[in-house]
């Protein structure tokens, strides 16, 4: 719009007339979407800041340089880079690298316009701009507050995606340009050298172009077995198990996968997945796990509640119907969590690598607790906790302090070690998720040798830790430690804004660890409702 402003702004009549219709095709279908969004969608907690907008940009080698076999790995090299996903991709092929040239003389060319030059410098500046759209140059270049501004344009997430008009808008003008020269030259009776010319270049065009569908289409355009329907996999191992997929209500796959809300990630069973897929296609149950873009973050928080320790209700239990669960495991890959389930489900047989049981769907709706002490007294054991109950917080899991993390990296303990034995300890802490500002932790403990040398410095993010317990909007960041003693130092830290951390506890892993607050009881860190 601002491009055809620009060569049009003269003509009043024609500015007063177009603008606002030009506005409305910007505004109206935008105004649509969110409204029929708003409507219809009766989530609230979906996240508002999809992961992309600063990875997923194209840049001048993946606009000009082909990325497909059989260039693939020469440019690759050449470049010094990995091949680019396709989010980053706006290829243009070779003929639109030769034509880069012509493309920026005719926009800077003197010479009188008539109106289908003017039309054509309009598409070459709308060009540039979507390009550096896609490139990011206008969001790194100081328009990063637009997205502060109008938090909605967060859910483009990749502004690689621009890449797109882009890729139309050059070529249609490569085209013309094409097009312009061959009738130069036939003005000046060269039309059969045009000809040739023309000639060669559709016959690049057209291999090279043969060449991108092939790659891009290989891994779409194949028989997907996964997506079969044909009962002959999963349907005849529970019939010769004495049950029909109608004795089941869902499909439960272990490892579980619990992936796109853009704040936990859940991905152990990823490649598992597809054969979850394959068994609720070919059965016609609903899968529990999911893998899917922008899900909300409490019915994310309730799924991984699921593999969760029975101290407290499951939000997700109270919804099941009094069929068994049929789940769907890859055994070779489950974490003790997933494990405790197994051990309680009758199996049915095996398929591959996959293993089904049934599962009573009351095992999510049982509540069964720990031995707690009788007289209700603190078990501190060995090690350290901390509620951080000093630093008032709005936010807490407990007590009346939380440690909201808004600067990074964030100490939040530090040791120094003189015992004379090496100890095993198992360390855990609280975080609250939301699809806001409240992002899981990307944590790294900090070992440092008595002469100063850092032995250890090594960060995990939420696809690295093996979460299996979450409360409410609370999910525990669990993980083993090794003390060497003798002086070593230990330091605990946060390498990420935005997380509320409570309740720290860092215990001997052979100690029992009992807290009690007005809200709950921490068994080894794991909540237990207080009794209503």
């Amino acid at each position: 719009m601002m491009a055809w402003w620009w060569y049009n702004r003269k003509d009043k009549a024609a500015v007063k007339r177009m603008v606002p219709v030009l506005l409305g095709i910007i505004i109206l279908p935008g105004l649509f979407l969110v409204g029929l969004r708003k409507y219809t969608d009766p989530i609230r907690d979906r996240p508002i800041e999809p992961w992309g907008i600063d990875e997923h940009t194209i840049s001048f080698k993946t606009t000009f340089f082909p990325f497909f076999p059989p260039f693939d790995k020469t440019w690759t090299s050449v470049l010094e880079m990995d091949k680019p996903i396709n989010e980053r991709v706006a290829y243009v092929g070779l003929i639109g690298l030769m034509m880069l040239p012509a493309f920026f003389l005719f926009l800077i060319r003197k010479r009188d316009e008539d109106v289908v030059n003017v039309h054509i410098k309009i598409l070459i500046w709308s060009a540039i701009i979507t390009w550096l759209m896609a490139a990011g140059i206008f969001y790194e270049k100081g328009f990063k507050f637009f997205w502060e501004a109008i938090p909605l344009l967060k859910q483009f997430r990749g502004l690689g995606r621009f890449g797109i008009p882009f890729y139309y808008l050059y070529l249609l003008v490569c085209s013309y340009l094409l097009w312009e020269i061959y009738q130069r030259l036939k003005e000046r009776d060269l039309g059969h050298i045009g000809g040739y010319m023309l000639g060669a270049v559709f016959l690049v065009w057209g291999f090279e172009s043969s060449l991108n569908i092939k790659a891009v289409s290989a891994p779409v355009f194949r028989q997907n077995v996964w997506l079969s329907n044909a009962k002959d996999n999963y349907v005849p191992l529970l019939t010769a198990a004495g049950y029909t997929t109608d004795s089941f209500q869902a499909i439960l796959q272990l490892p579980l996968v619990a992936i796109g809300n853009e704040t936990v990630g859940v991905a152990r069973g990823f490649w598992t997945f597809r054969e979850g897929v394959h068994a609720s296609t070919e059965t016609g149950l609903p899968m529990i796990d999911y893998a899917m873009s922008r899900t909300s973050v409490s019915q994310g928080l309730d799924i991984v509640e699921l593999i969760s320790t029975p101290y407290a209700p499951k939000r997700r239990g109270a919804l099941l119907n009094d069929k068994p669960i049929l789940l769907l495991c890859e055994e070779e890959f489950v974490i003790p969590a997933e494990r405790k389930w197994i051990n309680q489900a009758k199996k049915i047989g095996t398929y591959l690598s996959i293993t089904l049981y049934a599962l009573p769907s009351s095992v999510f709706k049982t509540v069964t607790l720990p031995a707690l002490p009788a007289d209700q007294q603190d078990i501190p054991g060995t090690g350290w906790f901390d509620g951080f109950d000093e630093r008032r917080c709005d936010t807490t899991m407990s007590g009346k302090g939380a440690l909201p993390v808004t600067t990074q990296p964030k100490s939040i303990w530090a040791y120094t070690d003189t015992s004379n034995v090496q100890r095993s300890w198992i360390v855990s802490f609280w975080s609250r998720v939301d699809n806001f500002k409240g992002a899981v932790p990307v944590y790294r403990m900090m070992e440092t040798d008595p002469n100063g040398t850092v032995t250890q410095n090594a960060g995990v993010g939420r696809e690295g830790i093996l979460w299996s317990e979450a409360y409410g909007e609370w999910i525990e960041v669990n993980f083993p430690w090794t003390t060497l003693g003798k002086g070593y130092k230990y330091e605990l830290f946060i390498d990420n804004t935005g997380p509320v951390i409570d309740n720290l506890l860092i215990r001997a892993a052979t100690d029992t660890c009992v807290y009690h607050f007005p809200e709950m009881t921490l068994y080894n860190n794991l909540p237990i409702p207080a009794a209503q």
